[in-house]
This record gives structure tokens, C-alpha cells and sequence, in this order.
């Protein structure tokens, strides 16, 4: 069946990341969405109600967020979901290259059967990448920042 990014479209509870042409994610706060966030201790939901306060990391499972919002990062939602993928396909080749350099060092059995799987984790890194992307630029419209190739 493939990558689906919208893969619960169909689901009476629509996509996992509720995304729409404007942003994405849940909100869980107490004022305005499921009340989630209010479940934890007070001092943590304080945190977590507060879409300034909670970390990058959690953001999108507490509050909807437009794909042009700030992150602490620095960098636009939309630059950081294009950035994450990117680089982690980059990622991938960088651990291809770092194994290569260990042949003759492991025995052949073992290397190569790890450098199979590296290689195929290299081809879900570039779906990924490109699903994810592709994905995003057309539900939001925005461009990435870089000019990579994303497709339309």
C-alpha cells in the first residue's frame, strides 16, 4: 500500500495530523479544543495550554498551528516539516558513507547485509522525504525557503 500521508482521510476522525490548506495539528487545550492538556499536573498544563510555552517537540499534538507560526527554532512550521525531511534523508546517505568506510573491518556477511538494509533505508528516507514534502507544499501552497525540489 505505500506511504499515505492522508491515510485515515476516510476515518471518522479524519487524518492523524489534522491538516487543512492553513496549518496543522490538534487542539487540546481547556479554552477551545478536547481539554486534554488539562489532565496533567497544573504546572504542566499551564505549559501546555500556552501554544508560546510548549515545546517544538509536543506543539502539534496540543494546539493547531499555521504553517507560517514561529518555532523556536527560528524557522516557519512549514520550513522546519521541509528541513526535517531533507536532512534526513541526508542523514541516511551520511550513515551509508560512515559503514563503507568499515568494509574489510566486519566480516562480509555482516556488512553486507547492513549495508542492504542501509541502502533500503535510503530509498524509504527519499519516499518519505518526497511524500511528506510534496504533501505539505500542496495542502499549504508555501514554497521551501532553500528551493529544493519538491514536487507539484
Amino acid at each position: 500500500m505505500g506511504l499515505q500521508s492522508n491515510g485515515y482521510e476516510y476515518d471518522r476522525w479524519g487524518a492523524y495530523h489534522f491538516a487543512d490548506r492553513n496549518g496543522l495539528g490538534i487542539d487540546r487545550t481547556t479554552a477551545t479544543g478536547t481539554g486534554y492538556a488539562s489532565l496533567y499536573a497544573p504546572e504542566v498544563a499551564e505549559i501546555f495550554e500556552d501554544k508560546s510555552k510548549t515545546p517544538d517537540e509536543i506543539l502539534l499534538f496540543f494546539h493547531y498551528v499555521e504553517y507560517g507560526h514561529l518555532l523556536h527554532n527560528g524557522k516557519t512550521l512549514i520550513q522546519t516539516i521541509y528541513d526535517q525531511h531533507f536532512e534526513g534523508f541526508e542523514r541516511v546517505k551520511s550513515y551509508i558513507k560512515s559503514w563503507k568506510s568499515l568494509k574489510g573491518q566486519v566480516d562480509e556477511a555482516t556488512y553486507d547485509n547492513v549495508a542492504e538494509r542501509l541502502e533500503r533505508q535510503l530509498a524509504n528516507a527519499r519516499n518519505w522525504r518526497d511524500q511528506v514534502n510534496t504533501y505539505f507544499y500542496r495542502m499549504s501552497g508555501i514554497p521551501d525557503d532553500k528551493g529544493r525540489e519538491i514536487y507539484r
